[in-house]
């Protein structure tokens, strides 16, 4: 990778970079993304290999090109391989150049990005599926560990971020996230869980609780104090009347009745959540 010339102000002359200044500079606020390309396809004749195509993208806060389609061969059979662009460094940890690598977990590598897998049988390629060109979507300064809200789909969320659905990742392949979340939303040997919002509402945590602290329930059955049928009591006053022979006045007598009654509770549960539009939540990877 070459050096970089950096435009200055007016009054001030231009710099000349190298690589991993460049780097340094920009990794934390241009997210991994690929512009254009890196398309793949199942090599024909079709084998355990695949072609993929050029295309330009970012990696590390670096341009990357491929300028001719590669090959990659000896793809895993009976098995999804996924794909990846991965940055190579020299013995001074400065990024040279780039490569294509695989792997079976589907587990991000480091200094590498998504681009797609192949789907095998014994002998040849079913299926390809290649990543969502993102065009630098979410490139932002949010800092890792960062959630926000997505309107987009589970397919196209963006390089650097995460589904928060719960899922369990490594605490070595994503230890950035890790070292600021920790083990709050639970974690199982070398992994940690994401937090997971699938159908939950975001709350501030209350003074002295702990963020990843849960609560709530989507239907509610209401008791007597909770809906306002106390215990009380009922008096009843029972006239008993009958009219006398022969005269237009009445006689009779009456009763009174006092009995008491304790709180009811309902009997059905009723929905608990306010009018409400599905999104996606995501974290910052």
């Amino acid at each position: 990778m070459s050096r970089i010339l950096i435009p200055r102000g007016p009054c001030c002359s231009s710099k000349i970079v190298a690589s991993t200044d460049f780097e340094s500079y920009f990794k934390d606020i241009i997210n991994d993304y690929i512009v254009t390309g890196f398309t793949i396809a199942a090599q024909c004749p079709n084998i355990l290999a695949v072609d993929i195509c050029t295309g330009r993208g970012r990696q590390c806060g670096l341009y990357v090109e491929n300028s001719a389609t590669c090959t990659l061969t000896c793809l895993a059979a009976c098995d999804e391989t996924f794909m990846y662009i991965t940055l190579n460094r020299d013995v001074m940890c400065r990024p040279c150049n780039f490569t294509f690598t695989t792997n079976l977990t589907g587990c991000i590598p480091t200094d590498s990005q998504n681009i797609g897998s192949a789907t095998t049988d014994c002998m040849t390629v079913t299926s390809v599926c290649n990543a969502r060109k993102n065009f630098n979507v979410g490139n932002t300064l949010s800092p890792v560990g960062s959630i926000t809200m997505f309107g987009g789909t589970i397919a196209t969320v963006p390089s650097g971020w995460l589904l928060a659905n719960g899922a369990l990742r490594s605490k070595s392949t994503c230890a950035p996230l890790f070292n600021v979340i920790g083990a709050q939303f639970g974690c199982c040997g070398c992994c940690f869980n994401l937090p997971d919002f699938r159908a939950t509402f975001a709350r501030g945590a209350p003074c002295g609780v702990e963020p990843g602290t849960t609560g709530g329930t989507d239907c509610v059955t209401l008791t007597g104090p909770e809906s306002g049928i106390q215990a009380h009591s009922h008096t009843v006053v029972n006239f008993m009347q009958f009219a006398q022979a022969g005269s237009n006045a009445f006689e009779g007598s009456c009763c009174t009745v006092t009995g008491t009654t304790g709180p009811t509770n309902a009997t059905c549960a009723h929905t608990n959540v306010p009018a409400f539009l599905g999104l996606l939540y995501i974290i910052k990877n």
